[in-house]
């Protein structure tokens, strides 16, 4: 049996980038780091204009923050590590 979440089970979890909390420094941490500017993926002034929008609340980037937050988290585990699977990431 495959686990399936429908929108309205998901609606009312955090994510990072969603506003605020402890986890969007998270967020701008992993997006402009010198580590994910020179992977070449984003364009840095966009990430900081979309970062920005986001905080002042003026747009609602939720789902592209966390969505490039995950992607920065995956390329960290399994493009920056002699051996993935060794250990956690460690996110400071």
């Amino acid at each position: 049996m495959a686990w399936s979440l429908s929108p309205r089970e998901t609606e009312n979890q955090r994510q990072p980038g969603d506003g605020g909390g402890e986890l969007r420094p998270l967020a701008g941490e992993f997006l402009l780091s010198q580590r994910a500017m020179s992977r070449g993926f984003f364009d840095p002034a966009y990430v900081r204009r979309m970062l920005d929008q986001h905080i002042r609340r003026s747009q609602d980037h939720a789902s592209r923050i966390w969505e490039l937050t995950v992607l920065e988290a995956w390329c960290r585990t399994f493009l920056d590590r002699e051996n993935p699977l060794a250990a956690p990431l460690k996110f400071k």
